[in-house]
């Protein structure tokens, strides 16, 4: 459920931003958006002392805890998988035999 929550956003950094960072690769960045991940995860969101030029607060984020819920929901899913693919087969050996008692 709190991955749900989570909206992923790609942005690039602007011309300025790479002229006075030239160790920035300019590409397109996978991140979140600080905050709607304080929804999901408040204790992973914080101040980094910094403003927008409009006076907003910056906000730092630590998404470690998307690779752990992540790799949960993965071993979810894989279970999921497997107990889908046994009842897929289970069904089709069912529609075997009832084929093989439908022939003349």
């Amino acid at each position: 459920e709190r991955l749900g929550q989570i909206r992923l956003v790609d942005f690039r950094y602007s011309t300025d931003y790479l002229a006075h960072h030239p160790g920035i690769e300019d590409r397109r960045y996978l991140n979140v958006l600080a905050q709607e991940f304080a929804k999901a995860f408040p204790d992973h969101v914080k101040s980094s002392g910094e403003t927008m030029p409009d006076g907003s607060a910056i906000l730092q984020v630590d998404t470690y805890p998307l690779t752990i819920y992540s790799a949960a929901a993965i071993q979810e899913l894989h279970e999921e998988n497997k107990a889908l693919k046994q009842k897929l087969a289970e069904q089709e050996q069912r529609l075997r035999r009832l084929e093989e008692a439908l022939e003349p």
